[in-house]
């Protein structure tokens, strides 16, 4: 009577996943649709807590305030009772407008919301035209993940960072995308190795 296959080792498993050949059919896909539910329930835990407390554990109350105190011709850098010091230039106020004239629960949702779809867009076009093609499903979609953990601090606090981020990689994707097409692919992949992820050869 054969004897059961022994289990594979789990240096042997590593390298099944980072090569991607550890799971069949979609499992891939899989990994990417995981990633995305993830950010779903964040997004759905900061409009949660929007809802239950719009003016606590959030600086959006300073950005709206930040818009009514522009169109009533008010200082924007004054301390106001009950709100810490605005800290962006005046064109940010204009910006936040049309979030402030909801309100502080449906205009701190939408911007949320915002500032997650703009930084998920960023980091998935920093994959498509950044990373090296040899990157799995599964590395990208941790790369996602790992993104999320770092940016889940400022995004719980409406802050602007995963925005501005957001917007840095969409640039750094559009770079990367031109550089391709005006000098083929040999200049684009040492731009690629230049703008961080293209030298990630064997680190994982």
């Amino acid at each position: 009577m054969r004897s059961p296959c022994p289990a594979p080792r789990p240096s042997e498993l590593y390298h099944r996943w980072r090569d991607g050949s550890a799971d069949p059919g979609n499992r891939p896909c899989l990994s990417l649709r995981l990633a995305l539910i993830a950010w779903l329930i964040l997004g759905t835990a900061v409009s949660i807590r929007t809802v239950i407390h719009p003016s606590h554990h959030t600086v959006f109350p300073i950005f709206a305030a930040s818009a009514e105190h522009w169109w009533g011709n008010c200082s924007l850098y004054k301390l106001y009772p009950g709100l810490d010091r605005f800290r962006y230039p005046p064109v940010f106020a204009l910006f936040v407008t049309p979030f402030s004239a909801l309100g502080l629960t449906p205009g701190g949702i939408l911007w949320s919301w915002l500032s997650i779809a703009v930084f998920v867009a960023g980091l998935w076009q920093y994959l498509r035209d950044v990373v090296p093609s040899r990157w799995t499903q599964q590395r990208k979609a941790l790369f996602l993940l790992l993104g999320g953990l770092g940016a889940l601090r400022g995004l719980w606090n409406a802050q602007s960072n995963a925005l501005i981020a957001g917007l840095v990689l969409l640039g750094t994707a559009a770079l990367a995308r031109v550089a391709s097409q005006a000098y083929g692919s040999r200049q684009a992949e040492g731009l690629k190795q230049a703008l961080g992820l293209g030298a990630a050869k064997g680190w994982w």
